[in-house]
């Protein structure tokens, strides 16, 4: 019975009409951070008469989540019975492959006993790699390169040239179309951004799309959502590639955005080509957003003996708060910022890059571009004692601070201490320099320090347990 409904379905197929779907429309992606993308377009067919049919949607991606595939036909009385994913694309080593497996013969041109001649013969393929092995009429047997082969067919089983799904089908006669829906791997996004300091900063930022999916996209709205999106996949090499770049040309083209499920949504005003490789989209452009700068040491106080000077150079802190009287507040896709500055003679450097999460609005915006040059801290232990047993310790130093950069700096020197059984921390910061509690365990020091000045302090600890 069983071998008797497979040789039933197998008739079905073979008299059914094959069917190829028209050029895509409706093109929709969105695109998620995570490496996945989810697809929405519609395609027409004609199916000739009642009855059975094989329809064949060509172009997914070969990377298309089988699973994730939801066809839905404009007309009701189309009821779909299977779905089948092909990847039998047409290339030489397919090509190759199923000659010598079916031991049909081929065209090959051979050479003769001029060197400068070459006769066309029929031969078979026995085995292919850096050569090919080819054996003729006459049992001989050759060494050919591609190039000297001639495929008499292109086989019925490698009709397609692209990835495609099959769909068998019982429908009426007439037109109608598919809205295909699909998640895929192997394309995602990410925000970089550039910052330019001047009195006030300017912040640009550029969705970049890397596309590795398989296939490229034709004219698709764009939709990119920020956020953690839960998924299981395995990873994958992604390979170097094109770089590409759209811009919108006016603020009427500005990429909208708006929170969307416990995400943040961005659309693409413009339709947009995505091919293999990388693009970027311009989705942000801020003029006059309000920063500073400061200088920061986050080091331990020593709770043991401590030789010699300590040295420390600084990080380079530059400080924006999203927020709008600063000149943001709008939500911030996680990516990189690349911070750049002009000197003096209107040309511009790169200062550095840092790394910033999803930032909602009201947050602080912290980037670390790099250290100063300029401005060093010294530690100098100048008292200690300790029990035998390290009940209680007494450890004493003295802070040096140095600016001799070209302007005055605010430094911030975040001091980390073991707040363990009755502890001690004071110091004889004042005047230019404040103190503050942040938290147990952390004591900050503010230093606005002009140019080409020093300022020296001391900082006691003491704890008994």
């Amino acid at each position: 019975m069983k071998m008797f409904l497979m040789i039933l379905s197998f008739t079905v197929m073979l008299f059914a009409q094959k069917v190829f779907v028209g050029s895509p429309h409706q093109r929709s992606i969105t695109i998620y951070n995570s490496g996945i993308a989810f697809v929405q377009e519609s395609k027409d067919f004609d199916l000739q008469k009642n009855g059975s049919a094989y329809i064949v949607y060509e172009g997914v991606p070969s990377s298309i989540i089988i699973d994730s595939v939801l066809p839905e036909f404009s007309c009701e009385d189309t009821l779909l019975y299977s779905q089948t994913f092909e990847k039998n694309r047409v290339d030489f080593d397919r090509l190759l492959k199923y000659y010598k497996k079916q031991t049909l013969p081929i065209k090959f041109f051979k050479p003769t006993s001029n060197a400068n001649e070459r006769v066309l013969s029929d031969g078979y393929i026995l085995s292919s790699g850096s050569y090919i092995t080819i054996k003729d009429k006459n049992s001989k047997i050759y060494l050919s390169s591609l190039k000297d082969i001639i495929f008499p067919t292109l086989p019925k089983e490698l009709t397609l040239t692209k990835p495609s799904l099959a769909w068998r089908v019982k429908g009426k006669k007439g037109k109608q179309s598919v809205k295909l829906s699909y998640l895929a791997r192997d394309i995602k996004w990410k925000a970089n951004y550039t910052l330019n300091l001047a009195k006030k900063a300017k912040l640009t930022g550029w969705i970049t799309i890397d596309n590795h999916s398989g296939i490229s996209y034709k004219d698709m709205k764009i939709y990119c959502i920020a956020g953690s999106v839960n998924i299981s996949r395995e990873s994958k090499r992604v390979p170097r590639v094109m770089f590409k770049s759209a811009m919108p040309t006016s603020d009427n083209l500005a990429v909208k955005e708006e929170s969307f499920g416990g995400f943040h949504l961005y659309k693409i005003p413009f339709k947009e080509d995505i091919e293999l490789g990388s693009k970027q989209i311009k989705f942000l452009s801020k003029k006059d957003v309000v920063y500073n700068e400061f200088a920061k040491l986050r080091w331990s106080m020593p709770a043991y003996p401590l030789r010699g000077v300590k040295k420390y150079s600084l990080s380079h802190i530059v400080h924006i708060k999203n927020d709008k009287n600063f000149g943001l507040g709008l939500p911030l896709p996680k990516g990189k910022i690349r911070v750049y500055k002009k000197d003096k003679s209107n040309n511009t450097h790169f200062l550095g890059e840092s790394f910033i999460t999803h930032t909602p609005i009201n947050d602080d915006i912290y980037l670390n571009i790099g250290k100063f040059f300029d401005i060093k801290v010294k530690v100098k232990q100048i008292a200690y004692k300790a029990s035998r047993n390290r009940h209680h310790i007494y450890s004493k130093v003295n802070i040096k601070v140095s600016n001799e950069d070209e302007k005055t700096r605010v430094i911030k020197l975040d001091t980390l201490y073991n707040p363990i059984g009755n502890y001690m921390i004071k110091s004889n910061c004042k005047n230019i320099c404040k103190d503050k509690d942040v938290s147990i365990g952390l004591k900050r020091f503010v230093i606005t320090l002009p140019s080409h000045k020093s300022y020296d302090f001391t900082l006691e600890y003491e704890s008994d347990n």
